[in-house]
């Protein structure tokens, strides 16, 4: 089988890499089907239902729009956000992408080696920011991953921005009505950068895509035989 390098990253590939390694062949390489994201009768699709809470989320910013129901717990948080907004001092919907050796290129440049899109940033002053990422779904469980996700945002914020020198990360969940909010000063983020590298390069120079079966993998996974297209061999 001839196994394609993959030439770019972003968090979640990374997060999936780890879970299995084949599993992230056969979606960004084989490009294997998959069952189609779509809604039932009895519930929304999880993916859906976040993407248009967080469209939501950004049009209420942006433009004069109602606030759903799904983030009235945050009426308050985003009413302030789309204040500054008027004032010239958020930017939403951010796609960021860096070359392998981190310098700041385009989304869809063919040097790209990592993407990230910051749902929105926060210039308080020319020093320091606030970077904010909507969360749906469950907080608890997910502390460890969104603390690494948050490192990321961190390093590419202050490598994007040469001028700030304190960048906090804030993860707002809506279905919880929960905000967690780390700080970081530009020497406390760039720690994080050699491991970021490590990673990334773990991904972009993958030759052989093993698979790592294991009862959490499996059970979701789009390409198993559990609630996926049943293209992968392996299972356990």
């Amino acid at each position: 089988m001839d196994r394609s390098i993959i030439s770019a990253w972003s968090y979640s590939t990374w997060s999936m890499f780890q879970k299995c390694n084949h599993r992230i062949y056969l979606d960004k390489v084989a490009k294997a089907p998959k069952p189609p994201i779509e809604d039932t009768e009895e519930r929304e699709h999880p993916l859906n239902r976040g993407t248009r809470v967080h469209d939501a989320a950004e049009l209420f910013v942006t433009d004069n729009v109602e606030l759903i129901k799904e983030l009235k717990d945050f009426d308050k948080e985003l009413n302030h956000l789309k204040e500054l907004y008027k004032l010239g001092m958020v930017e939403v919907e951010q796609p960021w992408a860096f070359t392998s050796d981190w310098g700041v290129t385009n989304w869809s440049s063919k040097d790209a080696w990592v993407r990230a899109k910051l749902d929105a940033l926060v210039k308080y002053n020319e020093n320091s920011c606030v970077v904010i990422d909507y969360k749906t779904g469950k907080k608890w469980g997910n502390e460890v991953s969104h603390n690494l996700q948050g490192q990321i945002y961190a390093i590419m914020t202050f490598l994007k921005y040469p001028e700030i020198e304190d960048a906090t990360v804030e993860f707002w969940y809506t279905d919880q009505n929960d905000i967690t909010s780390k700080a970081y000063t530009r020497t406390q983020a760039m720690k994080f950068l050699p491991a970021w590298t490590s990673r990334g390069m773990s991904v972009t120079t993958e030759a052989k895509f093993n698979p790592n079966p294991s009862a959490i993998a499996c059970k979701w996974c789009p390409f198993g035989a559990n609630v996926g297209s049943g293209v992968c061999e392996y299972k356990i």
